[in-house]
């Protein structure tokens, strides 16, 4: 697979845009997409979208035309034992 990145694209600093495995992964024309987003394999974008900054979109997702997205959000999940040490 190829990334196809079409006309009047923004891409910001340090976002990840994996190659597609079985197809292409394409954002479309007049997208823009801020800093560290990561795009997985087989994505397709529409055009006129904006992928907010943090935003992750996982393989083989498909957005439609002039979509928002924004990032990821944190979630507590309970203290942490002592058998997870970080080393």
């Amino acid at each position: 697979g190829r990334v196809i990145i079409e006309d009047q694209c923004d891409i910001g600093a340090l976002t990840t845009i994996n190659k597609g495995v079985s197809g292409d992964t394409r954002i479309g024309k007049g997208t823009k997409v801020d800093c560290h987003v990561h795009i997985g394999h087989g994505v397709e974008i529409g055009e006129d979208c904006i992928i907010a900054g943090g935003t992750g979109i996982a393989g083989k997702t498909i957005i439609g035309n002039r979509v928002l997205l924004q990032g990821k959000s944190a979630s507590y999940m309970g203290e942490r034992s002592e058998m997870m040490l970080w080393y």
